[in-house]
């Protein structure tokens, strides 16, 4: 793992960064996610799974699957790769090691050019959905709201195969990848995969590579109608020249992002084939098709509690009406509009205003931070500290050191955010 760990720290920002973390953000130490990851180990024993309250077996199951499913996506492009690269001779591995640069840079210029104009439009039609918006900024880098800079995953695929031109050829299990390491592994071997079948996007994996429909951890972020419809000629067939685009075997056309399990405003469950999203998990025969390709903290809480899935905003503007607090206008018509009162009548909502509130918890509570803009699933008390409480949550840090489903220690109420907790009803079948 040393390599790999050498060169994500030339990015990583860490005093500015840990100085901003909220009590309900709280950068955990080494020993906390140590501590974490054995009471995981614990939990996850068949003894006492069998005992957890369904909430969390459906999570643990979930982190199972998802962990394996992670590894599993990079053994099948790390095969194929390597079957590719077993045909060449020196001169022809050159030969493809100075095109997979080049292609790594000029989908760089192509996504960078299209985020400028999307950067122009106005509205949600046109600049696409979340999942779509939040992947050109993970591609081409961004800066926070503190002005601070974080390179793309196509920068940090170049720095990487550079830092180990011999990573291609090696074992996944010897590289141990962790958090965003993940994703910008899978994206460089999905490159390497297009740029050795002489093809320009995913259609050529679509395909050639029988494993191709096996990646699971490799999200349909899509595109606005601009873009796939070639409306504006400026931009005619520009997103299909990029390696992540696809609409070949059976695959929905638009983007397709490589991740570690989050996507920020992604619904994770959709059918396996057909891509088209589930929202509503209190079904059963719903809930059992889902298939999960990457989400954000929302879709797994509404996984885990077999509830129907909406975003952080408005689960915290149900939480509010639900409690009589005072809505602005907007928050209203969103309540209105998107039938939130259904919502909040699947569950029992109350206030957190204290440490003390932390003994009313049950497992598999859902807690809510509205202007953090994020929501975990309540475990289990900390043993060692009576402010904290042990999560399943999936999240990802700006500055990558975290990223995908992980058990985390948090803190209950933060004086930045008001703390809502949301108990799931029981589920009539």
């Amino acid at each position: 793992m040393g390599f790999i760990m050498r060169f994500f720290s030339v990015f990583l920002i860490t005093l500015s960064l840990v100085q901003s973390v909220s009590k309900a953000e709280h950068l955990a130490t080494p020993d906390d996610s140590k501590r974490a990851s054995k009471r995981m180990e614990l939990l996850t024993a068949p003894a006492t799974l069998c005992n957890l309250e369904p909430e969390i077996q459906t999570a643990l199951k979930l982190r199972e699957e998802l962990n394996h499913a992670s590894v599993n996506d990079l053994e099948i492009l790390s095969q194929e790769i390597k079957k590719s690269l077993s045909r060449l001779d020196e001169n022809g591995k050159k030969l493809f090691f100075d095109e997979l640069k080049t292609k790594l840079s000029v989908d760089k210029k192509i996504f960078s050019d299209i985020k400028g104009e999307m950067d122009k439009k106005v509205g949600f039609e046109k600049k696409g959905p979340f999942a779509f918006q939040f992947s050109f900024a993970k591609i081409t880098g961004f800066k926070n709201s503190k002005m601070e800079e974080f390179s793309g995953i196509l920068d940090d695929a170049l720095i990487l195969l550079k830092e180990d031109p011999q990573i291609l050829s090696k074992k996944v299990t010897d590289l141990h990848p962790e958090h965003n390491q993940v994703t910008v592994l899978k994206a460089l071997l999905l490159y390497s995969n297009i740029v050795a079948k002489n093809g320009k996007n995913l259609n050529v994996l679509a395909e050639t590579c029988p494993d191709f429909k096996k990646l699971r951890l490799l999200y349909p972020a899509g595109a606005p109608k601009w873009l796939l419809d070639s409306t504006e000629p400026e931009y005619n067939d520009q997103l299909e020249k990029v390696a992540l685009f696809c609409n070949k075997g059976g695959l929905n056309k638009g983007l397709w992002m490589p991740n570690h399990q989050y996507v920020y405003g992604g619904n994770m469950f959709m059918g396996e084939d057909s891509g088209e999203e589930i929202s509503d998990f209190s079904k059963l025969e719903t809930f059992k098709k889902a298939y999960c390709r990457g989400a954000d903290c929302s879709s797994l809480i509404a996984y885990c509690t077999r509830s129907q899935r909406t975003s952080t905003k408005f689960m915290g503007i149900a939480a509010r009406e639900s409690l009589k607090q005072p809505l602005t206008d907007e928050e209203k018509k969103f309540y209105k509009e998107y039938n939130l009162d259904k919502y909040a009548a699947d569950f029992t909502i109350f206030e957190a205003k204290s440490k003390d509130d932390l003994k009313l918890l049950k497992g598999g509570d859902i807690v809510l931070w509205p202007s953090k803009a994020h929501t975990v699933l309540f475990v289990e008390p900390d043993s060692e500290n009576k402010e904290r409480f042990l999560a399943l949550e999936l999240t990802r840090r700006d500055d990558k050191k975290e990223e995908g489903f992980m058990a985390k220690f948090q803190t209950l109420v933060d004086e930045k955010s008001a703390t809502f907790v949301l108990r799931r009803k029981k589920i009539v079948e």
